[in-house]
């Protein structure tokens, strides 16, 4: 592959460039596949140069890379788990770091890449929703001990005072660079929700959706200018699409045509706004008011643009993403030149001996669902059901640790969400009925059946699902197609995969 060719960039701060070794001639142990690593793009400072998390062994650390490549550690002393949210002014950034433990919320402070990050007290608790043009002001969510979100300004130097308060059932999903404007969100029934705008100055709030039929509203961001909204709406269609609603007219129009992908999210620097999508549960970045991506045509084989932000005179950040590969960094220069910047992958993995999953389908009751399939290169011996939970927008056809251990094992892998699921269609999510767990039930029995016929025969088969609700199809009770069922949180900890791998190479491998 062309990536392999040209990565050389180390994966940690002082490691010397590094390139994968040979594949030995079995299949690797699986924690040489859990020793993979991942990256993602957080933000662009004012200089230009890169925000990013990286990811080991479920662990983030926040670092900055300057356009050259190089990386400085941006809490270099902290050893908890610690993501970048956002530039602030000069060389400080805001950081969000892990709880210090069960049941505690995540804290917000200030890291700048010299000593231990300095807390910000009055946002504790809190969620953080913009910055101003200058980063010496944060806007962040709070919610205090009635329930009810409080919309807070925290100066860098950790004063915070309150600015307005969201009556029940609403929370603040976007504020203004001024703070003048904010934007609520509150759900009113099944697939239905309403935004009000607050407007601080005016003291004046007004309903701005729905307009029409209900549906589900992601409020993302104001434009720079506070005169648009955008969104992503699901009213009277079967996936999100991103519009621009008006505040003065409450006119609304359409921000990017994709209209067989929904819409997540958005992220924007130096003017440039970025569209994150999900098409078929992959995901895909996509630059608004441009037809053609600067990165096309510039990728290596297979891989595709996750998320990007500008880097300056016509450069980009690229976040990559494969199926043989972890989600990695590049620049694409203003020449058209991509240099990689992260090798993710574990060192000892042949991405040249990795399965590539493939998206199929799969009838359950009146829908058809897409579902992602790792089939063994060679006879299949056994195969795995996985029953994805809901809570965050699917990432398929990328590599997966677990997924591709098993896969390299032998064991074909079955990925979908049951009916009444998130994530795809308005249809899947309202076939589910009124007992969603009795049809996740049926759909597992469903994907069974395609995973024996999938395989050529009758295999040992297990069921995996993720997250609280469909923790109860895990209890091994009644007639049971499965040989294991394992239940897992949501999102999965490494620990927890880790577990789930020896579970199954034990039930569905060493018996045989």
């Amino acid at each position: 592959m062309l990536l392999l060719a040209v990565l050389v960039a180390a994966c940690r701060d002082d490691a010397a460039p590094r390139r994968p070794l040979p594949a030995p001639p079995r299949s690797w142990p699986l924690d040489v596949f859990l020793a993979s690593q991942a990256w993602e793009i957080a933000d662009v400072d004012a200089s230009g140069r890169l925000l990013a998390n990286e990811w080991i062994r479920g662990a983030a650390r926040a670092v900055r890379i300057a356009a050259g490549g190089s990386r400085e550690l941006l809490a270099p002393g902290e050893r908890s788990s610690h993501r970048a949210l956002a530039a602030l002014a000069g060389d400080e950034v805001l950081v969000e770091l892990a709880p210090v433990s069960e049941g505690t919320p995540s804290r917000l402070s200030i890291a700048s890449g010299h000593g231990a990050p300095r807390a910000l007290p009055a946002a504790d608790a809190s969620r953080f929703l913009s910055a101003d043009r200058d980063g010496q002001r944060l806007w962040v969510a709070s919610a205090g001990a009635d329930g009810l979100e409080r919309l807070l300004e925290i100066s860098r130097t950790g004063s915070g005072r309150e600015l307005v308060e969201a009556p029940p059932g609403f929370r603040f999903a976007a504020v203004t660079r001024d703070g003048a404007l904010a934007a609520m969100v509150r759900p009113v029934g099944p697939g239905a929700d309403e935004v009000v705008l607050v407007d601080r100055p005016g003291g004046e709030r007004r309903l701005l959706l729905p307009t029409g039929a209900d549906g589900r509203f992601s409020v993302l961001r104001f434009s720079d200018d506070a005169r648009r909204l955008l969104v992503a709406a699901d009213d009277g269609s079967e996936l999100a699409r991103l519009e621009w609603l008006d505040l003065d007219s409450g006119g609304r129009s359409p921000a990017l045509a994709a209209p067989e992908c929904a819409a997540l999210g958005v992220r924007a620097a130096s003017g440039v706004a970025v569209a994150d999508l999900v098409c078929t549960g992959a995901r895909r970045a996509a630059v608004l008011d441009t037809g053609t991506p600067p990165w096309q045509g510039r990728l290596p084989p297979e891989s595709t643009v996750t998320a990007a932000l500008p880097a300056g005179a016509g450069a980009w950040w690229l976040e990559l993403s494969g199926p043989a590969s972890a989600r990695d960094l590049c620049r694409l220069d203003a020449d058209g030149v991509l240099v990689p910047l992260t090798w993710a992958l574990a060192p000892r993995l042949e991405p040249t001996a990795l399965v590539h999953p493939a998206v199929e389908s799969l009838s359950l009751g009146d829908v058809r669902v897409p579902v992602e399939v790792w089939r063994p290169r060679g006879v299949a011996r056994a195969a795995a059901i996985w029953l994805e939970d809901d809570g965050a927008p699917p990432r398929w056809g990328e590599f997966h640790p677990l997924h591709a251990f098993l896969a390299a094992r032998g064991v074909l892998v079955l990925r979908l969400r049951p009916r009444g699921s998130d994530g795809f269609t308005r249809a899947l999510r309202e076939a589910g009925g009124e007992d969603r767990l009795a049809a996740a039930a049926l759909d597992a029995e469903r994907a069974a059946a395609q995973a024996r016929a999938l395989a050529g025969g009758a295999v040992p088969i297990a069921l995996v699902v993720e997250g609280a609700r469909w923790q109860t199809l895990a209890t091994p009770e009644g007639p049971d197609p499965f040989a294991l069922r394992h239940a897992l949180g949501a999102p999965p900890s490494f620990d927890a995969l880790a577990g789930a791998g020896r579970a199954l190479e034990a039930a569905l491998l060493d018996r045989r």
